[in-house]
């Protein structure tokens, strides 16, 4: 019978044992995610990754003119702002080509040069800058996408939308051509607005 106590005792103690380490490491894991995801909201979160991949999908419906990727050793997409993507750009181009050019992502600030990106995405916290980043832009390749409102009425070329939940996108058809930019009629089909 003392030996049955003595097991009993041990597995008694054993359980107690596993029952705070496992509450330790819930409170490791709470503390941790809470650590990195605090000032973050899960929706902006997948908002943006799935910005991130209609923005390489608009790579394979829109064609650069051969000027604008001769010579060149990479395919850059820019954002020029607050960067609201994080990482979520550098996720979904990660070990991506564009027209045979490994993409590289780059962050500009207001006055560096942005003439040498194929897609430039302008942050929300430059729309009173926006006239002049894309002024400069209007005979040269560049795909410009952007939250900001009323964008693709204000020379942007893609303006991103949600109608009733869903993502969608306005687009400046007449922007396009200006910047030698050919579209895909399935990309101007599916599109929420086509501006001429």
């Amino acid at each position: 019978m003392a030996v049955l106590t003595e097991i009993y005792r041990y597995l008694l103690n054993s359980l107690n044992y596993l029952k705070v380490r496992k509450i330790f490491i819930t409170n490791v894991y709470v503390i941790i995610l809470f650590g990195f995801y605090n000032s973050l909201d899960a929706k902006n979160i997948n908002e943006y990754r799935l910005k991130a991949v209609y923005i390489y999908n608009f790579t394979k419906y829109i064609t650069w003119p051969k000027q604008a990727l001769k010579n060149k050793s990479e395919f850059i997409v820019g954002v020029i702002g607050k960067d609201l993507y994080g990482k979520e750009l550098d996720k979904v181009f990660a070990s991506k080509s564009v027209f045979d050019l490994p993409v590289k992502i780059k962050r500009f600030q207001f006055n560096d040069d942005i003439s040498q990106c194929h897609i430039l995405i302008v942050g929300t916290s430059e729309k009173y800058q926006l006239q002049r980043i894309l002024e400069p832009l209007n005979n040269i390749s560049i795909l410009t996408v952007s939250d900001i409102k009323s964008f693709a009425h204000k020379k942007g070329v893609i303006e991103f939308r949600f109608i009733q939940n869903r993502l969608n996108y306005n687009i400046n058809l007449s922007q396009l051509k200006l910047q030698k930019l050919k579209v895909s009629a399935k990309l101007l089909r599916i599109a929420n607005e086509v501006v001429e």
